[in-house]
């Protein structure tokens, strides 16, 4: 886990627009980060995110989507195509 503390001036109403933000000591000190620092950095920053906000629960209709696409994988296993067979046929189009 990697551990920064930011400070960030906000306006009255909490917010930074997004250039302010962009300019901030906020991400002049995570672009010290190296790569892979700033991609566990986003990926805490995304899942305090998740935690937080309940606009990430599926639709009904989308857990019945997610529903009906695992029965038919599981009732015919072989009617599928792997990744690198779909990458392929996408290669050899381009």
């Amino acid at each position: 886990m990697v551990l920064v503390r930011f400070t960030v001036l906000l306006h009255n109403d909490g917010c930074l627009t997004y250039n302010e933000l962009m300019n901030t000591n906020l991400t002049e000190e995570a672009k010290k980060l190296s790569i892979s620092e700033r991609i566990l950095l986003v990926e805490e920053i995304w899942d305090s995110i998740a935690l937080e906000n309940e606009s990430f629960e599926l639709t009904d209709a989308q857990k019945l989507e997610l529903d009906r696409r695992l029965q038919s994988m599981t009732d015919s296993p072989d009617n599928g195509r792997t990744w690198e067979e779909i990458k392929a046929e996408f290669m050899s189009s381009r």
